[in-house]
């Protein structure tokens, strides 16, 4: 029984390990290259200013090519970190960048070509960070103020979305499941980063 257990623990660890990426201000989604068929593989553990990002990933991801997204009023502001030793190509026909809620799937719009072909590759150690426009169908209402009995005032930020047949539906950070970056083969999948500890 003692060794079944042992081996069982060996066959966990090799599967899973916990890694840390450095801190950045762009801290809403975080996420590394992977097959998307492996989403649930990813679980990111805790973030913190000091100590960065840690979570679990498999053997199969690659770690080397990692992108923070922070989601604004009308846009996405995404940063693209490549570590490996290979330039990415970047393609403004090819590259796609999605959002994933419970209820359907944003493609984010890559705005001008001419300001996105400023960018032909991501070169090994280094980054690009880009601005992507939301969807029409993904109406955001922000800084809605409410008074509350004390005097005080709440800032409730809400993020609306419309779906074609006219229903509404609250589509906050926390109903985004995740975020698909493809960059022709290669696929960054980007989860919800935990509340900053303090």
């Amino acid at each position: 029984m003692k060794k079944i257990f042992i081996k069982s623990l060996i066959v966990f660890s090799a599967l899973f390990f916990v890694s840390c990426a450095s801190t950045n201000p762009i801290n809403d989604f975080f996420g590394i290259q992977m097959n998307p068929d492996e989403e649930q593989n990813f679980k990111i553990v805790k973030y913190s200013e000091k100590n960065g990002v840690t979570y679990q990933s498999s053997r199969d991801m690659d770690a080397s090519i990692s992108a923070w997204a922070e989601i604004g009023a009308e846009d996405v502001r995404i940063k693209i970190v490549n570590n490996s030793k290979q330039s990415i190509p970047m393609n403004y026909n090819l590259d796609q960048y999605i959002i994933i809620t419970n209820a359907k799937q944003y493609v984010l719009e890559k705005g001008k070509r001419e300001k996105y072909f400023s960018h032909t590759s991501i070169e090994p150690n280094s980054d690009v960070e880009l601005i992507l426009k939301l969807p029409n169908d993904y109406v955001t209402n922000f800084n809605q103020q409410f008074e509350v009995s004390d005097g005080t005032e709440l800032t409730k930020r809400v993020i609306q979305d419309y779906s074609k047949v006219g229903n509404q539906e609250n589509v906050n950070k926390d109903n985004i499941r995740y975020i698909l970056i493809k960059l022709n083969k290669r696929v960054l999948l980007l989860k919800k980063v935990p509340k900053i500890e303090l």
